[in-house]
């Protein structure tokens, strides 16, 4: 029987026996018998200086949005997590980042690079990396730019 850490042949062509690296470094780094391997963990983009507070739209925006148009059948949507982070998906590819409410009302959101699947592709990442204020009616939400920008998006909270 070969070693654990060996590659054989089968009928079919070579396969690696025994446990893959524990991290993607150790598949192209050198490591020794006794070199020890770390978990690595998702990348988090940092939030400004100004840390998000307790702005009462902090609080309201927690939760699962969808685009306020449908168009998707809420295949495309964002939630926001009260821990600062946001999932979602852009109608089939899966969406990460970060988002927070700043003292002055203020809106901030970073998004995580993400697979380009072809489907809908709605820009949610895009939406809330661009947005700068946020208005909540009832169970609408209306992302708005920068001050000089009229650009708006309208999102429906979902339970």
């Amino acid at each position: 029987m070969p070693r654990p850490d060996t590659t054989t042949t089968d009928t079919d062509g070579p396969h690696a026996v025994g446990p893959l690296p524990a991290t993607p470094a150790a598949l192209t780094t050198p490591t020794g018998p006794t070199a020890p391997t770390t978990p690595t963990t998702p990348t988090t983009l940092p939030m400004p200086t100004d840390a998000p507070s307790a702005h009462p739209l902090q609080q309201a925006l927690i939760g699962h949005w969808t685009p306020a148009d449908d168009t998707t059948a809420g295949r495309a949507f964002v939630e926001f997590t009260p821990d600062g982070h946001w999932t979602g998906s852009d109608g089939c590819n899966h969406l990460t980042g970060t988002w927070g409410v700043h003292t002055d009302g203020t809106f901030t959101a970073t998004a995580n690079p993400t697979t380009l699947m072809n489907c809908e592709n709605i820009p949610i990442a895009d939406w809330l990396t661009q947005t700068s204020h946020a208005d909540i009616t009832n169970n609408t939400l209306v992302l708005r730019g920068p001050a000089g920008d009229d650009t708006t998006t309208t999102l429906t909270r979902h339970p």
